[in-house]
């Protein structure tokens, strides 16, 4: 007879439960406040940190899949957020980075990001902070 599974106890349920409440809060403040979603968030936030990646490299730093990331990037391009050129050894790669009106946006939003992680962690101490970033770390490393 195979072990009960409680899926109020299994770990990957509750991170996912997590993450998606996370965003969904996050979505509604950035999309009340800036007219962005979520993932154009995410690709202006990376493209502010690591300006002249690729849709490959905002794949691997976002975890999103290649359609999601297209969509994204053109939603970005069409709105003036960021910009594309050719890459210099090879023309089917694209290099992306963030526009005058891209920077200034994200230098808008990093304050409600910074509230959106206050109100997440007002409840744990700086110790459990610290220890849920490790853990998060060894989890995305395993």
């Amino acid at each position: 007879m195979p072990a009960a599974f409680d899926l109020e106890e299994f770990l990957p349920y509750r991170l996912s439960l997590l993450s998606n409440r996370i965003s969904g809060a996050i979505a509604d403040s950035y999309r009340k406040s800036h007219q962005i979603n979520i993932s154009e968030w995410r690709i202006i936030a990376i493209l502010g940190q690591y300006p002249n990646s690729t849709a490959t490299d905002l794949q691997r730093y976002t975890a999103m899949d290649k359609v999601g990331i297209s969509r994204t990037v053109k939603r970005l391009l069409s709105r003036q957020l960021i910009s594309s050129e050719n890459h210099k050894y090879d023309g089917r790669v694209r290099k992306l980075k963030l526009t005058t009106a891209g920077k200034k946006l994200r230098t808008e939003v990093i304050p409600s990001a910074r509230a959106c992680e206050q109100k997440l962690t007002s409840d744990l101490t700086v110790k459990e902070v610290e220890q849920f970033g490790r853990i998060i770390n060894k989890l995305l490393n395993a």
